[in-house]
């Protein structure tokens, strides 16, 4: 028969406390730990915290056992004691979702705010090249025509000039379009503008 501690249960649900707060501490130094860790050391915490949760819940199938090998006000007093480990288990769970989610949630922000920054960072720099590429545009148009900044001083005509060059180009393309469009003359009838047979050539 196995002897009962000064508590009121067994040496041997005594050993299994002991083990099962030493697994609670070690949890709850990971949990804290966990909050300022990066991406790599929470990786390798999350797996030792879930091993130990689990070791929790071995112990407590041990303290089941060992709760069923005793009658009467031991038993019960045991039984007290086991139910108030479930409960610390289900805390400690608890507390793990919680700071795993908190600091999850911490990671996303900070990845959100690094990416909208990295985009405005990009928006500038496409402005920067932007620029750079008309001032380059400009420079080679004015190479190929040194006149070119003083026929055209300002921008407003620069972008009048092209304007009407397109308009021009456009008036050439309708021409065009609608002379191709436009019925031709047939072999059997005179063209316009043609010396025209007098009467008198129909007539003999």
């Amino acid at each position: 028969m196995l002897r009962l501690d000064g508590t009121g249960g067994s040496d041997m649900f005594a050993t299994y406390s002991g083990e099962f707060e030493d697994y609670r501490q070690q949890i709850t130094h990971a949990i804290e730990d966990y909050g300022v860790a990066d991406a790599a050391k929470r990786s390798v915490l999350s797996r030792k915290i879930l091993q130990d949760i689990d070791e929790l819940g071995d112990i407590i199938k041990q303290m089941e056992l060992e709760v069923r090998s005793h009658q009467g006000p031991a038993r019960q007093t045991l039984n007290e004691r086991l139910v108030g480990f479930r409960k610390s288990r289900q805390e400690v769970q608890k507390a793990w979702r919680v700071a795993k989610e908190q600091a999850d949630a911490g990671s996303r922000d900070t990845l959100l705010s690094g990416a909208r920054g990295a985009a405005g960072g990009g928006e500038g720099v496409y402005a920067q090249t932007n620029t750079r590429c008309v001032a380059a545009a400009a420079q080679a148009e004015s190479d190929r025509c040194p006149l070119l900044p003083a026929l055209v001083p300002s921008r407003a005509r620069v972008n009048k000039a092209a304007r009407d060059r397109i308009a021009a180009c456009g008036c050439r393309a309708e021409r065009a379009r609608w002379t191709a469009c436009s019925p031709r003359p047939t072999s059997g009838s005179p063209r316009r503008g043609a010396h025209s047979p007098t009467r008198s050539a129909w007539v003999r």
